[in-house]
C-alpha cells in the first residue's frame, strides 16, 4: 500500500471511529441532531474536510474522494453497525467505538472554564472537560462552545497518546438532517468488526 493510501486510510479509520463515537451514549452538550462541514486535524498536522450529519444517534459523513456516487460512511450507534458506500459497492462491519468524544460519553462529566474566544465570528467560552467512565478511566478535553448556538462546541481539541486531535464544525446547521440521508444501503458485504482504540 502506498503511503498516500496509508494516510487516507489512517484519516478514513479515524474519521468513521470520530463519527461512532459522536452517536453514542449520554451527551454533555445536549445536541443530538446537527449538520455541518468538520475539519479534523490528526497528530502531525495531516486534516480531512468533510459534511457531517448527525441525528439521534445515527452519523453519516461524506467521504473524500467519493465522486460521482456520492461516497459516505454510515454509523448506526445502536445497532452498532457502520456502513461505507463509495462508487456503487457497500461494506458492512459491526462497530463498537471507545474513542472518547465530547460529544458522547456513559459517565459522568466535569466542566472547568477557561476563557473566552470568537471561533468563526461566534463568541466561545472555552471550558476543559474531564469525562469519567463506567470503569474509572477519565479523559480531558478542551472544547469552544458558541454562546449564539446553543453552546455547540465549534471547535474540540482531544490529547491522545500520539498528538491531539482537532475537530472544528463550520457553517453548521441545527436543523434536524432529513431521516433518509441515515437509511441502511442495501446489497453490503460484511466485513469484519471495526473499532477504535482509546
Amino acid at each position: 500500500m502506498s503511503a498516500r493510501r496509508s494516510s487516507a486510510a489512517l484519516l478514513l479509520g479515524a474519521l468513521i471511529a470520530s463519527a461512532g463515537a459522536l452517536g453514542q451514549g449520554a451527551n454533555p452538550f445536549g445536541i443530538s441532531a446537527f449538520s455541518a462541514t468538520m475539519v479534523m486535524t490528526m497528530p502531525g498536522g495531516r486534516s480531512l474536510s468533510t459534511k457531517i450529519y448527525v441525528l439521534a444517534g445515527k452519523v453519516r459523513t461524506d467521504l473524500p474522494g467519493g465522486g460521482a456516487g456520492g461516497g459516505y460512511s454510515l454509523v448506526l450507534s445502536q445497532a452498532q453497525e457502520a456502513y461505507m458506500v463509495m462508487a456503487g459497492h457497500c461494506m458492512m462491519m459491526p462497530f463498537k467505538s471507545t474513542r472518547p468524544n465530547p460529544f458522547t460519553m456513559k459517565g459522568s462529566v466535569k466542566t472547568e472554564q477557561l476563557g473566552s474566544d470568537t471561533v468563526d465570528g461566534h463568541p466561545t467560552t472555552i471550558v476543559e472537560l474531564t469525562l469519567r467512565d463506567a470503569a474509572g478511566h477519565t479523559t480531558k478535553m478542551k472544547a469552544w462552545r458558541a454562546t449564539d448556538l446553543q453552546q455547540f462546541p465549534l471547535r474540540v481539541e482531544i490529547p491522545t497518546s500520539n498528538g491531539t486531535v482537532r475537530e472544528e464544525f463550520h457553517d453548521l446547521s441545527l436543523t434536524p438532517p432529513a431521516a433518509d440521508l441515515f437509511e441502511r444501503p442495501s446489497n453490503c458485504m460484511s466485513m469484519p468488526s471495526f473499532g477504535a482504540p482509546h
